[in-house]
């Protein structure tokens, strides 16, 4: 007996464990997932990058799903809301292959996320974008945030505590309208030519790839959204990743007073909408010149059958509770004559009720007014859903919404119409009651505002240039059409250049071309048109002032470097006349050669400066300019604040002004460009500004002047070449200071990211006055280092020291980029601040 009982059990306790694991096939093991979605490349949709503007990427009630060694997710929910959280989960203990997250798990099929319980064996999984969308003031729908993670499994199995860094799968916009005339805004709608979400798409958990976008209009409820204090509207949204350079892209919105405007954007190669995965694309559109659309609901016809006697057809109009729009009539018949009223009410209505006879029968409404309504809908109460309804009329189309409700469409503007119920079957009558149908007369809120816009400059190469433009609802065809255009953006008024082919209608596009240009030089140009308005012409002018910069003859394809020592890694695709970063589509690369003439040792133009800047910062990721007393002179400080011609105006400061306790500070400096007025005009860039601190930082004996001080003293005969960059995440400085990821209001842009950490990195020869190039030097005939200060007012008074400094090929390890690499013998890993006099 004791034997039995043991064996019981023991084939008891065999079957409690086998219940408690979500497989009897497999072993598993408990794992801690500390999963953070914290890092800049998820977070690069907020506009607040503090942790209390972060979205709850994850609540109590989100599912995540994890596979590891086999198809089959296990969804497992966070322990405590927020960006960064730890999941516990149950996981086969598998000792190969890669173990996956995907967040959030789909609802329904339908809401955001994941939808499908196993990775398919080609490592696709079903996931959603929501075509429908109610963005936050600082985000886009947190229900349309796709993120994933991914690692290998190491070969000992999967330890009890793994970390998971979540990214984003999808692509995100922030739409920033101008120039809207609304209080408020309701929705809105965008329409894209290619598909940019929808249900059933799928990601490649091996390619981290999204595919089968379905849905081309993305509706965004915006809840009453007012204006920022420059009057603009900003909306973000999610969508799949999309590179998009043809058709049309459509902006429509609806305010609170239910008036609609709508802008349409020709898309082209040089006005090209970029949607990446992980970024957020700034889309600015100017709805000046858009018509206002009122929208009113009238009731078109109404039938609840009130004075109708009872048993009798309803072949001609004539009930009292009968309402046709315009006091007009229509007229009725049917197919058989049991198809009449009765006084049950089984449709839920007032007694009498029409029945609509089994057997097929009809019953017709002919002359139903539109009253101009391209959409109309219909309603009505009903005991049972064995009927149709549908219409003879050509050009009119009907559909079922369900739940006895229907969309009329009516896009040729018909005056009247005829609709028609069927009973669907043999041995059901149907009873109905309560008919109305309500049309939606759209009408023009005045005359469309005639607008002139100056479109990117295409064929830019070093002599010659295609100006674009396009116009909209001119009062006449214009007969002139052209640009103004020079080198200076403040005097556009004395050159023009004509469109050569004539304009044939009210709105369109024109183009002219430029030629004998010099190599090297930023020209200014903005469009116009000319319209004959009575006896007298009137001039539009395009708002924006655009700019391109021709190529010089140190170019050289895309990809490959100018040669230039002081220059980091590029590597970009050229898109018009912008280089776009390989690595990260949000940053561009530009350079610029002395305006003012300056020539260097062989007599060419000399260069002044090269930038890489991101559209995700709005912020300069580093400067990289030669030092040499070549570059100082007696001019002035211009304080030309402006636009560079070589980057996107739309992801740039748009004016001089400042916040966030900041002031402009530059990172080549005015002062280190006095050769000529031309010269020092190309400092004052936009992109070569960054938010600095004023109290302590970029201010008389501030942390940062006096580090620029320490560095003027480093210039030499041989040439100084420095790199001075900005640094974004959380940063701790040699000193102890640490400072995190924070946005500001900079440049009337409420977007801007305050950098952490500022950097210099200084390479030059220990000698200084060799007269050799650094690429005839020994790694022991040069020297570089990097200084590097963390963004704070504490510095004030902090004169430089080896306590900041960094080796290059330490800090390339912390920024990603990759410094001198024109200079393969640069001492990168070498840090000795004796060479430096510290």
């Amino acid at each position: 007996m004791k034997k039995i009982a043991f064996l019981l059990l023991a084939a008891l306790a065999s079957f409690v464990s086998c219940k408690e694991q979500p497989s009897m096939h497999k072993e598993y093991v408990e794992v801690t997932v500390n999963a953070d979605a914290s890092a800049s490349r998820t977070r690069a949709v907020l506009t607040d990058k503090t942790e209390s503007g972060y979205p709850v990427f994850w609540t109590l009630g989100t599912q995540v799903g994890f596979y590891a060694g086999s198809e089959e997710a296990v969804w497992a929910r966070p322990s405590t809301p927020g960006a960064t959280t730890t999941f516990s989960v149950s996981l086969p203990d598998v000792s190969e292959g890669r173990l996956v997250a995907l967040s959030p798990k789909s609802a329904d099929g339908t809401s955001g996320g994941f939808s499908a319980y196993s990775i398919s064996s080609s490592s696709v999984v079903s996931c959603v974008i929501p075509g429908a969308q109610t963005p936050t003031s600082a985000s886009c729908d947190e229900s349309a945030l796709l993120l994933a993670a991914g690692m290998d499994i190491p070969q000992g199995g999967i330890p009890s505590s793994v970390d998971m860094h979540f990214a984003s799968v999808n692509a995100f916009g922030k739409l920033v309208l101008s120039n809207l005339p609304a209080t408020d805004i309701k929705t809105v709608t965008l329409d894209f030519p290619t598909a940019v979400a929808g249900t059933g798409m799928e990601y490649s958990v091996d390619e981290g790839t999204l595919s089968g976008a379905s849905v081309k209009t993305l509706t965004l409820i915006t809840d009453d959204l007012t204006p920022d204090d420059a009057g603009s509207f900003t909306v973000w949204f999610s969508c799949a990743p999309a590179s998009m350079s043809s058709g049309n892209f459509t902006v429509g919105v609806e305010d609170g007073n239910g008036r609609k405007y709508s802008k349409t954007i020709a898309l082209s190669a040089s006005r090209a909408l970029e949607l990446n995965a992980g970024h957020v694309r700034p889309v600015l559109v100017d709805m000046e010149g858009t018509a206002v659309q009122t929208v009113e609901e009238v009731t078109l016809w109404k039938e609840t059958w009130t004075g109708g006697a009872t048993s009798a057809a309803p072949s001609s109009y004539g009930f009292t509770g009968t309402t046709v729009y315009g006091g007009g009539k229509v007229t009725y018949s049917q197919s058989t004559t049991d198809t009449k009223l009765y006084k049950e009410t089984l449709a839920g209505g007032t007694a009498p009720e029409l029945l609509l006879k089994k057997n097929y029968g009809t019953w017709t409404i002919s002359g139903i007014p539109t009253a101009g309504a391209t959409s109309m809908t219909l309603t009505l109460k009903a005991n049972n859903t064995n009927y149709t309804v549908s219409s003879t009329t050509s050009g009119i189309t009907v559909k079922s919404g369900g739940s006895n409700n229907w969309t009329i469409s009516n896009p040729s503007a018909l005056t009247v119409f005829t609709l028609v119920f069927k009973n669907t079957t043999t041995g059901t009558n149907v009873r109905l009651d309560d008919i109305l149908l309500v049309g939606k007369i759209v009408s023009g809120g005045g005359t469309p505002v005639t607008s002139v816009t100056a479109e990117d400059a295409t064929g830019v190469t070093s002599s010659t240039a295609v100006l674009n433009a396009s116009f909209a609802n001119a009062t006449a065809v214009p007969d002139y059409a052209g640009f103004y255009w020079g080198t200076s953006a403040d005097d556009l008024d004395g050159d023009q250049i004509y469109n050569s082919t004539l304009l044939a209608a009210t709105g369109g596009n024109f183009s002219a071309t430029l030629d004998n240009l010099t190599e090297g030089v930023t020209y200014y140009y903005k469009a116009y048109i000319k319209v004959l308005e009575g006896s007298e012409y009137v001039e539009y002018v395009s708002p924006e002032v655009k700019s391109f910069r021709t190529a010089s003859s140190l170019d050289t394809p895309s990809g490959d470097q100018y040669g230039w020592f002081e220059l980091p890694q590029m590597e970009y695709t050229v898109s018009g006349s912008y280089k776009i970063s390989k690595a990260d589509p949000n940053n561009y690369f530009a350079y610029h050669m002395c305006a003012g003439g300056e020539k260097g040792p062989q007599g060419k133009t000399a260069r002044n400066y090269t930038v890489c800047f991101s559209g995700t910062h709005h912020c300069p990721l580093w400067v990289a300019a030669p030092r040499h007393k070549m570059y100082v002179g007696s001019s002035d400080r211009t304080n030309a604040y402006t636009r560079d011609g070589s980057v996107p105006s739309g992801i740039q400061y748009s004016s001089k002004s400042t916040g966030g306790g900041c002031n402009k500070g530059h990172m080549l400096g005015s002062a280190e460009r006095t050769s000529s007025a031309a010269t020092n005009r190309q400092v004052f860039y936009y992109t070569n500004i960054a938010p600095q601190l004023s109290t302590g930082f970029n201010t008389g004996g501030g942390g940062w002047n006096l580090l620029e001080d320490w560095v003027d003293t480093k210039v030499c005969a041989d040439t100084l070449y420095e790199v001075v960059g900005c640094y974004f995440d959380k940063f701790t400085d040699g000193y102890g200071y640490t400072v995190s990821p924070k946005t500001i209001t900079f440049g009337d842009r409420s977007d801007v990211s305050m950098p952490t950490m500022f950097y210099y990195i200084l390479l030059r020869t220990k000698k200084g006055n060799t007269g050799k190039a650094l690429r005839d030097c020994t790694a022991d005939e040069m020297m570089c280092a990097a200084f590097v200060r963390a963004h704070t007012n504490s510095l004030k008074g902090q004169k430089p020291s080896r306590t900041e400094m960094m080796s290059v090929s330490d800090l390339e390890k912390l920024t990603g980029f990759t410094y001198f690499v024109n200079v393969p013998n640069a001492p990168k890993t070498v840090l000795n601040p004796s060479d430096w006099g510290l």
